[in-house]
């Protein structure tokens, strides 16, 4: 608020000045004289901004000293105030607040406009500081001034919205003889801005002087009152963004031809343009932006009015260069600011956040390239790139990361650019293009207002919105990233623009990643490579990105399988893990630039086209920020893939320009210019060459190759290459520098041979080879290994202008320059006499390579000096110094060459398998290549079966077993090839009996060796979801090789041969259908109604789903031509889908339900041949369907009555004869379609003992089986004939939980999916011998325990019998109690110890006798299923007896086995749990509808509301126990938690984590004090119940599941888990308890007292693990290890120790394969000595 001065005088005195003292820029008006009278007025302001402390304006127009120092300003409209070109240091130092909050410096400056009528001067803009002030003097035209004078004082930012702070009006009238002669009188005044801190010593300060004033001024002038304005509120006018963005562009092309930064000038101001123009719609800043805005205007100001660029050193060249780069950082970062809509609670938070701790390294930045630049210092500016706002610390992942496999070699290099002036502007449009930043509107809450903003974008000033438009940014609708395909003929020059424009974001710290493919080199065609490198190397520019890829790929227990995931093949699951998911947790700033070169050579089409569908398809699940620069030839395949995708843009690659091709040649050619110039005058010689290179910078580069190949005259070959007719095109230039160096005569020349010998070998390599290392390959099989040598150096040195690495000394791998030239030789019509067949040389490079694995393969070939440690980085660094390259190339690809049989090659090959095998799987796992050691085995054999060696299809049909069971494993620690893979192995496994003996010193399986390897093959564990779901659906495709599974959200796409993931997409269905066609199309239902059909070759599972009904799908079919799919309904509607239209041929009802349609078809399968059809309705009844075909009609074949028992499996045979049925009591049963019979009869002895979750019929047609897997673990095999069991029913790995199970095509295996989304691939004959073969004691699974006084143990078992263990008679087994038929739910003894109490899926609860064993009673039988019993549990007394059965508890009456009172209903889902308390007086029951519930054991009514699980561990329950004194219930829940609940208050407590898995039982001891778990995760853990503490450490040891854990006694636990064995454990570790161990078993177990579920026995010191041994699968549930004492129910696996060398005398687990030289040798390398009598 202004103060009053009516009763203050001004006075003034004349003063003269000469006007000669002037500047000839500001001479005044001939018109004025000489005399001044200056003038004196004096007001103070107080204004308050918003968000801001409040200020004091102290405005003083006062007296000049003498003499007066004019300053004048010209007449201006203050609507256009102009840009200050001074430049002022920041300060950043102000500490003032105002109410505790920190006020940081005074961002803006202020200028005074007076104005008198239609006449207004500007001031200057004050400095800038924490009380920034200046001086200045107006000479005002008294001719102009009127009764009223308006001050107006703004503060002014440079770009945006000036703000009126406040404004005085006075009434001033100059006395007579105070104006100048030239009608003008001086006015001079001084402004001071201080905090609200000061205002009182200013407030002072100013009386003061307005007291002394008074006293001595002149009465001359006089003033009348004035009057002041209210405080101003912001002034909506805004300088025009346009007009900033002009003064923005001249600086960016000043500083182009300064420091030669174009086109990055262009970018930068386009960029900042598009920033302005977003802020300019905000309206408001905060403080710390305002600053950055204003440094940019400075520094850029600065420049452009800084004098000519000859005056700039190259010091200051370069700052320009980085002010450039730093104000386009600026400018990413202003667009990613301005994007957020609330600026309220951004000025506040900004204080504070890393937003502001950003900006303000932003400014300092400026101003430091400011200082530098205005002082010419040398001092290095570093420049501020921020991809990310999210500061991550203590990045300790780079071991992680590193076990991510990096493809070398493979990334842009410079000097393999254009050349300076070519290209322009093709590399200006990329690079234009590439760091354009489109704003982020999509998906916006405020759609509306931000069509409203863009519409003012169009109105507002032409210049600014062509800025932004040229950004090509602001209301671009599209999300995700952008695409530029840049495509042009092989030689068109597409690699040099990537490599210049990858170089050129790498300058700016904006590339994310490069990858250049090469098809003739294999480590550089693999599209599996992608993904990985560009994460990593993402990962290196991001710490945010590092930190969320390390934690994905972390190892640990939420994430048991991150080795396998660090090394997965699946570009789709790459795409996902490495490339999605850390880009969905880190928010880029500016554009993330990836080049991706030579599409076209990745030489995998699989691999390929997954690539290409992440790319493209999935391009917006990318962040916005990245910018994909792809170059390829124009091919089919990828123009299919970019079709219509939004985001991608093409642009095909123009020939290049004869400037270009012009400055190309002459600066190829610099230093013989002088020369050429004056042989070919007028550049005859350049204008020759440009012609015929026809626009192709691949023509021009193998000319200029061939021109200046060392050894030869230029001008003679330059006169040679101008004096040849028709050169135009590249075969025609290739063919000229063949013929130039090897002139042959015909196909009769005897040098032919030896050129195409060369050439051939060189081009037909998989991998790239030095010189060096081509003829140490390819010199293993000549006689003279010298005289090849040269031979090869005396070709190769002649097509330096047509390969690399052909210099003398080279240790570049000898490759094509150009694939074109690759192509050429092996194009017979194109090459001619030169041409070279590729067949010709494989057999060559086969015995080559084998001729070097059997040479050079040794044991330990690394030189690990224990056995104890796993594989790190730097082994593989090791490996590689230690690994010849010839070695390495032969051990990859060896199989690959195997084409045609010759018997040296067959007896090589006998050799390798005899002597060298192990060892070459050693050297690729420590080259991180052993999952190939499978395909190249399977080439092995199918080249051997082809010309019928049985000794190599034997071995490599039990070489790919071997590897399949410890491939992961080797990987992890190739040292236990040889002390746990081998020894081992099954007793009948080829590999064991051929290298066994030779490591004798080993560990060695005394009892329980397996004979046979298990039909498990292969295990496929999906590792995308976060849950564990079920596998609801499979199908085989008929490639024989992929497998779809199902769960109820997500369709897999697996590699069986591989193991590996190809793809994955959403799904939402309970009930997923899978099927496949003869012809690789594949139909699967997504949702209840919709499907999709899509060809597997392409590996996508991404197209559009088609609705084809209103009712839920349960059948699919394709017909056998593929152009049908058939669709089955529970409502009976069948419709025929024409696949190719995706439209309706046919439909039919099959069955008329009521209306409203009532439960309808419960089950349909329909043959493979599509001419049979059967379902089954709600009430099991039967029908079957039969069509001819060529005929759409459907008749009804036969219609069965329902069965006895419920039926809950259907599947037809591929022909449609027979119907295969699973049923709820666990009968499998064949209807003869023919006959209309049923076979045979239902007999108890032929069944399952729980329900049958699927069944599948194989394609043999002369001899089918069928296959059923059912809830008692078990798999079995029918004849489907006879219908009679083959063999026994299979358990243990492989069989547990199966959900479903299908055969391949061909019937040669068996897919079986677990409930837990594992898959297993099982070898159908195998799976039939071991059924045969198994010992009828090994069917028993034991699933649930019960203990009984005397150490007496009770197991009820999945075939539906109960087990007795004595074990005070050293675990001596009992007769079994029989009786149910079905699975063993749950035992309980009474409290008196006499009796058991039995429930089992067959609906029953029973009563034994614990004593005998004799069965007393059936207490009930529920009639449906869903009510079968689950739990029981005795009251106190054992008066009363708890059963939980469907939703309801029963109680029972144990005197009389009758219920009492009515059941307790209430919960919504099955009841897991119930128990007496308080006294017998109330019961509490928990459910998987996720409440408790107290219930009046009398009346059995609720006593309250359920309780509720707690919000922050919500899951189902999985069961519930109470501690001794009945006061505390633990509840076990499905998601890994156990909650306490206090029964005294009904209050939840303490929450115990045991994992991420479902906990499957809680006991507490005895004295209540811990609790004992058991969970899925297959450990067990014992708590400490006082402070909820983890008690040592957990038992390990189980296979599976753990189901049930209890306390034995005080010192012992027994358990039983899903494999079928019960364990019997020491409490603590140090028990002497009697136990099957040997000594030396014992003394491991102390040290190594840890086993994983990967089957690594281990110990940790200090944080890192040490590997004793690893056990196979088939050994793990019956292997006892640390506090595990005794089995039950199975004999242990006894393995001896005695002789075990392990650790650092692990390579003296051979006794005899060496001889004592070599073992010498062996340990000197370990130990980095030389031994006595080695030669080298």
């Amino acid at each position: 608020m202004a103060r009053s001065h009516e009763n203050s005088r001004i006075h003034a005195l004349p003063l003269r000045v000469s006007s000669s003292s002037l500047s000839p820029q500001r001479r005044l008006p001939v018109c004025c004289v000489d005399i001044r009278i200056p003038l004196l007025i004096t007001r103070t302001l107080t204004l308050a901004l918003a968000y801001k402390p409040i200020f004091s304006l102290m405005i003083e127009i006062t007296k000049p000293p003498m003499p007066v120092v004019e300053s004048t300003c010209s007449d201006v409209d203050e609507s256009k105030l102009k840009v200050d070109d001074e430049c002022n240091a920041l300060d950043l130092s102000g500490n003032d607040s105002l109410g505790g909050r920190k006020q940081f410096s005074l961002a803006r400056r202020f200028q005074i406009v007076i104005s008198s009528g239609e006449r207004s001067k500007i001031s200057k803009k004050s400095d800038r500081g924490r009380a920034p002030k200046w001086e200045q003097s107006f000479l005002i035209d008294n001719t102009s001034i009127t009764d009223s004078m308006r001050i107006k004082v703004y503060t002014i930012p440079s770009l945006f919205k000036k703000e009126l702070i406040g404004e005085i009006e006075e009434t001033v009238k100059p006395a007579p003889g105070t104006i100048y002669e030239d009608g003008h009188f001086e006015l001079r005044f001084k402004v001071t801005l201080s905090s609200a801190l000061d205002m009182m010593d200013q407030e002072t300060n100013l009386g003061r002087k307005r007291l002394e004033s008074i006293h001595h001024a002149s009465d001359k002038l006089q003033t009348s009152p004035g009057r002041v304005s209210g405080f101003a509120q912001l002034d909506p006018s805004v300088e025009s963004v346009g007009q900033y963005c002009l003064r923005l562009e001249a600086f960016m092309i000043l500083a182009g031809e300064i420091a030669e930064v174009h086109p990055y000038t262009r970018v930068a101001w386009s960029v900042l343009a598009v920033g302005y123009k977003i802020l300019q719609r905000q309206m408001q800043l905060d403080d710390a932006m305002i600053d950055l805005l204003q440094a940019m205007d400075e520094v850029s100001s600065l420049v452009k009015d800084s004098p000519s660029d000859a005056n700039h050193n190259d010091f200051q060249k370069k700052i320009i260069a980085k002010i450039v780069q730093q104000t386009t950082e600026c400018g990413y970062f202003i667009q990613q600011y301005a994007e957020e809509k609330d600026f309220g609670s951004r000025a506040v938070k900004n204080l504070v956040s890393p937003t502001n701790q950003v900006i303000q390294k932003l400014t300092l930045s400026l101003e430091k390239l400011r200082r530098a630049f205005t002082e010419r210092t040398t001092q290095e500016v570093e420049i501020v790139v921020l991809q990310t706002l999210k500061i991550v610390e203590n990045l300790a992942l780079d071991v992680t990361l590193s076990d991510i496999p990096y493809a070398d070699g493979v990334s842009f290099a410079p000097e393999k650019g254009c050349l300076p002036h070519t290209r322009t502007q093709t590399l200006i449009d990329i690079s234009e293009w590439g760091a354009a930043f489109r704003s982020a509107k999509h998906g916006s809450k405020d759609e509306g207002q931000n069509e409203e903003r863009d519409q003012n974008l169009h109105e507002d000033d032409e210049a600014g919105a062509n800025y932004a438009k040229e950004a090509g940014t602001v209301g671009d609708n599209t999300t995700g990233a952008s695409l530029y395909w840049l495509t042009g003929l092989a030689g068109a020059g597409k690699s040099a623009i990537a490599h210049t424009i990858a170089d050129r974001f790498y300058s700016l710290r904006r590339l994310g990643s490069s990858f250049f493919f090469d098809k003739s080199d294999a480590n550089k065609r693999n599209a599996s490579a992608v993904f990985p490198k560009i994460s990593r190397d993402l990962a290196d520019l991001n710490p945010a990105w590092k930190a969320e890829l390390g934690r994905i790929t972390a190892s640990g227990a939420s994430n048991s399988q991150a080795h396998e995931l660090r090394h997965t093949d699946s570009v789709q699951r790459q795409f996902k893990e490495f490339i999605l998911e850390p880009a969905k947790k880190v928010t880029f700033f500016g554009p993330i630039f990836i080049v991706i070169d030579a599409l076209d050579e990745c030489d995998d089409n699989q691999a390929r086209s997954e690539l290409l569908k992440c790319i493209s398809e999935d391009l917006h699940l990318l962040p916005r920020n990245f910018r994909i620069l792809v170059t390829s030839r124009l091919e089919q395949e990828i123009e299919q893939a970019f079709a219509n995708v939004q985001n991608v843009e093409h642009h095909p690659l123009v020939s290049a320009a004869e400037e270009d091709l012009e400055i190309y040649y002459r600066n190829t050619f610099k230093h013989s210019l002088p020369e050429f110039d004056k042989k070919w005058p007028n550049k005859e010689w350049t204008k020759a060459l440009v012609k015929k290179s026809e626009g192709s910078f691949q023509w021009a580069f193998t000319a200029c190759r061939f021109i200046l190949e060392p050894g030869w005259d230029k001008t003679e070959r330059l006169t040679e290459l101008l004096a040849t007719p028709e050169l135009q095109g590249i075969d025609k230039l290739y063919m000229t520098i063949l013929h130039t160096a090897f002139p042959f005569e015909g196909e009769e020349d005897g040098r032919i041979p030896r050129f195409r010998k060369v050439l051939g070998r060189l081009l037909c390599v998989y991998d790239p080879l030095s010189i060096t290392d081509l003829t140490n390959l390819c010199g293993a099989v000549e006689n003279n290994k010298e005289e090849y040598r040269k031979l090869t150096l005396s070709i190769l040195r002649e097509m330096g202008s047509l390969l690399t690495g052909v210099e003398a000394g080279s240790l570049e791998p000898v490759q094509a320059l150009h694939s074109s030239f690759r192509d050429f030789l092996f194009d017979e019509k194109r090459s001619q006499i030169y041409h070279v067949v590729p067949a010709a040389h494989d057999k060559t490079l086969a015995k080559a390579c084998l001729t070097v694995l059997n040479t050079e393969l040794k044991f330990n070939i690394c030189g690990f000096k224990s056995s104890y440690s796993s594989m790190k980085p730097l082994d593989l660094d090791n490996a590689k110094a230690r690994i010849s390259n010839q070695l390495l190339y032969a051990s990859k690809f060896w199989a690959d060459h195997l084409e045609e049989w010759d018997s040296v090659v067959a007896d090589l090959v006998r050799t390798f398998i005899r002597t060298k095998f192990l060892f070459w799987l050693e050297l690729l796992a420590l080259s991180r290549n052993i999952h190939s050691a499978s395909n190249s085995t399977s080439l092995m054999v199918d080249w051997a079966k082809k010309y019928g060696d049985e000794e190599l299809v034997s071995f490599g049909d039990d070489a790919r077993k071997f590897i399949s069971s410890c491939a992961d494993d080797l990987a992890f620690s190739p040292q236990h090839l040889y002390i746990s893979a081998l020894p081992l192995a099954p007793r009948s496994s080829v590999v064991s009996k051929q290298y066994l003996s030779r490591f004798d010193k080993t560990v060695k399986v005394r009892s329980d060796k397996h004979h046979e390897w298990s039909p498990v093959i292969k295990v496929l564990a999906n590792r995308g979801e976060s849950e564990k779901l079920p596998i609801k659906a499979m199908s085989f495709c008929f490639d024989g090789i992929s497998l779809i599974t199902a769960t109820a959200k997500s369709l897999n796409l697996w590699n069986t041969d591989s193991g590996k993931l190809l793809t994955s997409r959403p799904i939402n269905t309970e009930h997923p259908i899978i099927v496949a066609s003869p012809d690789k199309l594949i139909a699967a239902t997504t949702s209840s109604d919709q499907v999709i059909i899509t060809e597997i070759s392409n590996h996508e599972l991404t197209c559009e789903p088609l609705k084809v009904s209103d009712h839920p799908i349960i059948c699919l079919q394709i017909s056998p031509n593929s152009k049908t799919l058939w669709v089955g309904t529970t409502a009976g509607h069948l419709s025929a889908w024409d696949i190719q239209t995706t439209v309706t041929s046919f439909s039919v009802q099959l069955l008329d339900l009521p209306e409203p349609a009532g439960p309808g078809i419960e089950y349909m399968t329909m043959s493979r041949d599509t001419t049979h059809l059967a379902f089954a309705l709600y009430d099991c009844s039967v029908s079957i369907f039969s069509r001819k075909h060529g005929s759409m009609e459907w008749i009804v074949q036969h219609k069965l009555p329902a069965p006895e028992d419920t039926l809950c499996a259907l599947d037809l045979s591929p022909d449609g004869l027979s119907l295969v049925a699973g049923h709820h009591a666990g009968h499998v049963r064949v209807f003869d379609v023919n006959s209309g019979t049923y076979r045979p009869k239902r007999s108890s002895a032929n069944k399952h003992t729980a329900f049958i979750k699927s069944v599948a019929i194989s394609p043999d047609e002369e001899e089918p089986i069928a296959v059923s897997s059912a809830g008692d673990q078990t798999l079995r095999l029918w004849d489907l004939h006879s219908m009679s069991p083959i063999g026994t029913p299979m358990t243990g790995f492989g069989f547990e939980d199966i959900e479903s199970v299908r055969f391949s095509m061909d019937g040669k295996y068996i897919a079986t999916g677990a409930d837990d989304g594992t898959v297993y691939l099982l070898d159908s004959a195998l799976v039939e011998q071991s059924s045969l073969n198994a010992r009828d004691d090994k069917k028993v699974l034991h699933r649930v325990v019960a203990v009984a006084p005397g150490e007496r143990i009770f197991s009820g078992s999945t075939d539906g019998s109960i087990h007795r263990f004595s074990l005070s008679a050293n675990a001596r087994s009992l007769r079994p109690l029989r009786g149910h038929e079905g699975v063993i739910s749950d035992l309980a003894i009474s409290p008196n110890g006499k009796h058991l109490v039995s429930c089992s899926e067959d609906k029953t609860i029973r009563l034994w006798d614990v004593k005998t064993g004799k069965a007393i009673r059936i207490v009930s039988k529920a009639e449906k299923h869903d009510d079968r019993p689950r739990s029981v549990s005795f009251d106190q007394q054992g008066k009363r007896l708890l059963s939980c059965g469907g939703k309801t508890v029963s109680i029972w009456d144990t005197t009389k086995w009758t219920k009492i009172t009515k059941p307790l209903e209430g919960h919504d889902d099955v009841v897991c749990s119930a128990h007496f308390f308080d006294d017998d007086d109330h019961i509490i029951s928990a459910s998987w509808d996720s409440t408790i519930r107290i219930w009046d054991a009398e009346t059995g009514d609720p006593t309250d509301d359920p309780l509720k699980i707690p919000d922050d561990v919500q899951a189902k329950i999985r069961t519930l126990t109470l501690s001794p004194t009945k006061d505390l219930a633990a509840i076990a829940l499905y998601n890994g938690n156990i909650v306490l609940l206090n029964l005294n208050t009904l209050l939840f407590g303490r929450q115990l984590h045991h994992g991420t898995e479902r906990v499957n039982s809680v006991v507490f001891s005895a004295d209540g004090t811990q609790l004992l778990s058991s969970s899925e995760d297959r450990t067990i853990r014992l708590w400490d119940i006082s402070n909820g503490e983890l008690m040592g450490r957990p038992w390990e040891g189980h296979s599976s599941g753990v189901n049930m854990a209890l306390f034995l006694e005080e010192t012992r636990i027994v358990s039983a888990a899903d494999e079928g064995i019960i364990r019997i454990w020491d409490i603590e570790d140090d028990s002497d308890s009697e136990s099957l161990k040997s000594k030396p078993q014992a003394e491991l177990e102390r040290s190594f007292p840890r086993i994983d579920n990967d089957g690594w026995v281990y110990s940790e010191d200090e944080g890192e693990r040490k590997l004793l041994f690893w056990l196979p699968q088939h050994y793990r549930s019956t292997f006892l290890w640390g506090r595990c004492k005794k089995l039950l129910g199975t004999d242990p696996t006894i393995i001896d120790f005695s002789e075990f060398e392990h650790g650092d005398r692990w390579i003296h687990c051979s006794s005899d394969l060496f001889d004592q030289s070599t073992k010498d040798l062996v340990v000197a390398e370990q130990t980095d000595t030389k031994p006595p009598d080695a030669s080298e």
